[in-house]
């Protein structure tokens, strides 16, 4: 299980026979963090976007460390890496240097001491503008 923490000890055999039985080390079963809530729009101006997303369900057995944020200009490239945040408690990203009426989407991904874990969901079409009274 995730998170569970396992004593191993080793013991070496050969023809002659087996050693003692080494001191146990604890080691603890993680894996890649699951998926962050998908993005959503908390402000959009005419050359920002501001989002946030909620923490995974999951760390799966090792604590979070920060999050990459990935987003698609609709341009034809795909979602590409923009940046991380700098630790795991901040879940909002504000990217600046926006075109104007560009549509943008942001997918998001958490990390744990193992490594990246599974993108988030596309968040919907963002349109870099800002909406009216």
């Amino acid at each position: 299980m995730n998170g569970q923490v396992y004593d191993f000890k080793v013991i070496a055999t050969n023809a002659v026979g087996s050693s003692v039985e080494s001191d146990a080390t604890p080691l603890r079963s993680a894996l890649a963090p699951s998926a962050p809530g998908t993005p959503t729009k908390t402000l959009s101006t005419t050359s920002s976007i501001s989002i946030s997303w909620t923490a995974p369900s999951t760390d799966s057995g090792a604590a979070l460390t920060k999050y990459q944020v990935y987003m698609d200009d609709s341009l034809g490239g795909g979602f590409v890496p923009i940046g991380f945040t700098a630790d795991a408690a901040t879940t909002t990203w504000s990217q600046s240097g926006l075109t104007t009426g560009g549509s943008y989407y942001f997918k998001v991904s958490a990390f744990n001491e193992i490594g990246e874990g599974t993108l988030s969901a596309s968040s919907s079409k963002i349109i870099a503008a800002v909406v009216p009274d």
